[in-house]
Formats: structure tokens, sequence, C-alpha cells
């Protein structure tokens, strides 16, 4: 679980630094999506696939089903 605050801003080629401490986890593939708060959340690829496995069934709340909405809607998917 990658947790914590790092403030990077995103450079003119559209590219967001990642700290050095987690570019291995992410080898095999990595999806950033909209937070909460305007923030972004970095996940691995495993773990979003586990997330969306969660959250994709069509009997879930509706708050769940907003804030999926949300944060599925706008994802940069990295392999």
């Amino acid at each position: 679980m990658f947790i914590g605050e790092y403030h990077h801003s995103v450079d003119q080629k559209g590219r967001l630094a990642v700290p050095v401490k987690f570019r291995e986890l992410l080898t095999y593939g990595a999806v950033v999506t909209r937070g909460l708060d305007h923030c972004l959340f970095l996940y691995t690829a495993s773990e979003w696939n586990k997330l969306a496995e969660k959250i994709v069934p069509a009997k879930i709340n509706r708050e769940v089903k907003h804030m999926a909405r949300y944060s599925m809607g706008r994802t940069l998917i990295s392999a």
C-alpha cells in the first residue's frame, strides 16, 4: 500500500515524477486516477484489478457507485 503525501507537478509533456522508492513496485504497470480533494491516486496494476473487482458489481450502494464513477471514469493505465 502506498501511504503518504507527495507534492509533485506534471511536466510540460504530461509526465508525473514517481518517488524512487515506489518505482520498482510499478514495474508491471500502474494506474493513476483522480482521488479526493484534488489528489491523484496511484495503484499497482494488481491492486487496481483487486479494487475494480470489488466495486464493479451492479449491486453496490449509491455512494460507492458514485465514487467508482469518479475515480474509474478517468484513469491513466500504464503497462
